[in-house]
């Protein structure tokens, strides 16, 4: 089969509109909840039928660019954020305790004033530095960013973090002490 010029432009414009209509979808198993293909904040409809003994819920193919703190409250105390290329910056709320993103191009955090954060998880992103208000999760216990484009962490950065147990094994630079480096 040849493929033209306007026959790949019809592919490319039929694509492009099954992207745009992507349908949310939400799938509940045992303890967890997934929601697939999230647009917008519309999409939060689907939380009502999240069920009440849930405990983590996973969000896969979120094609927006900012994930707001009010699109992430009354969900879970566990959430993961996978598989979202289009996302680039989260706003988390005070009540996400445990927060892991994997596979995103993320490039920017905000974290509520308020954080009740024990764990952070950052993964494959585009993330380049930790971001200032991570100084609001004075409940982390453990930090782990890998496969990212941060280069440098001042270590005395999380010497406040009285709770921090653990800071990810598998950096990908080597710690300096620069001042700054962290965001604080």
């Amino acid at each position: 089969m040849r493929l033209t010029y306007p026959s790949l432009l019809r592919m490319l414009l039929v694509l492009d509109v099954l992207k745009r209509n992507a349908a949310i979808r939400l799938t509940c198993f045992s303890m967890f909840c997934n929601v697939i293909d999230f647009t917008s904040n519309e999409d939060t409809f689907v939380y009502q039928y999240i069920p009440t003994n849930t405990s983590m819920v996973v969000l896969q193919n979120v094609l927006i660019e900012h994930l707001e703190m009010q699109m992430l409250t009354k969900l879970p105390p566990i959430v993961t954020v996978q598989s979202s290329l289009a996302l680039k910056w989260i706003s988390v709320p005070m009540d996400v305790n445990d927060l892991r993103i994997t596979s995103t191009s993320l490039t920017k955090i905000n974290f509520d004033e308020r954080s009740m954060l024990s764990r952070l998880t950052v993964k494959e992103s585009k993330l380049a530095k930790l971001p200032r208000t991570l100084g609001n999760a004075r409940s982390l216990e453990f930090v782990s960013v890998t496969e990212s484009n941060v280069r440098h962490l001042d270590l005395a950065a999380f010497c406040d973090y009285s709770l921090l147990q653990i800071i990810g094994t598998e950096w990908d630079f080597l710690p300096s002490q620069e001042k700054g480096s962290f965001g604080f």
